[in-house]
């Protein structure tokens, strides 16, 4: 692969990108889709082995089975209100500074130096954008990472034991 088409691939998986996390999102989605099924299906067969009488294993890998899934999807909620939170700092950071150098342009102290902040406040308001523009897949890739995560261990874990 030559420099250029590294360098387009690098840039088309960066995270930082808007195109990149749907990508992975819809990547991690479909491995849960796939390993889910896997799991449930060896649960369930597990359980129909057990009987009325599991025994000590079956009974903590059941108990891991309704823990796991509060874990991931507390994770899951707090990774949404964790990407949301700091969004909204971010737009209202941005928003204080333009109205501090809005504010500035009537004080003698500050006036000559007020007109350079009002010239940054496009690129603010740029860079503004792009964040709105990543928010929402920022947001769904971080639900969707820690139920992929652990979706996934599942299965690759209770694959590989002997039943």
């Amino acid at each position: 692969m030559n420099n250029d088409a590294t360098r387009f691939f690098n840039l088309l998986w960066a995270s930082s990108t808007p195109m990149a996390l749907w990508w992975q999102t819809c990547l991690k989605a479909a491995e849960t889709m796939v390993a889910a099924p896997q799991v449930i299906t060896h649960r369930t067969a597990r359980m129909a082995r057990a009987g009325s009488i599991p025994t000590p294993v079956d009974q903590r890998e059941y108990a891991a089975m309704g823990a796991e899934k509060v874990v991931a999807f507390s994770q899951a909620w707090m990774n949404a209100a964790n990407e949301i939170v700091t969004f909204q700092q971010q737009m209202a950071n941005t928003a204080l500074r333009q109205w501090w150098a809005m504010a500035n342009l009537f004080n003698p102290v500050t006036a000559f130096t007020a007109p350079w902040s009002l010239m940054k406040a496009p690129i603010d308001l740029l860079s503004a954008s792009s964040r709105a523009m990543s928010i929402t897949p920022r947001v769904a890739h971080s639900v969707v990472k820690p139920i992929h995560a652990k979706a996934t261990s599942n299965a690759k874990r209770l694959s590989r034991k002997k039943r």
